[in-house]
């Protein structure tokens, strides 16, 4: 399920691309652009906590080790910021 919700957020930030894409410079409804721009906020932040929380699982059964998920959720953390 963790990768799924990747995946779905994924998904739904190309939709909203194609979406701004096709309707060019011209008719941009600057409501829906910042409707359109929260959602993709919202997308990216739920994968990246779907990320933190896998490495977390892989962490407490030893798949990784511990500094190797400090490492993983500081660069997590440090992307979040740009969202946040």
């Amino acid at each position: 399920m963790r990768i799924s919700t990747r995946t779905a957020a994924t998904r739904g930030i190309a939709l909203y691309k194609r979406h701004l894409d096709s309707t060019g410079e011209e008719g941009v409804d600057p409501v829906q652009l910042r409707k359109s721009d929260a959602a993709e906020r919202t997308l990216r932040l739920a994968g990246l906590q779907a990320e933190r929380n896998e490495i977390f699982h892989m962490a407490r059964h030893l798949r990784i080790s511990d500094e190797m998920s400090r490492k993983l959720v500081r660069e997590i953390d440090l992307a979040e910021s740009r969202y946040r």
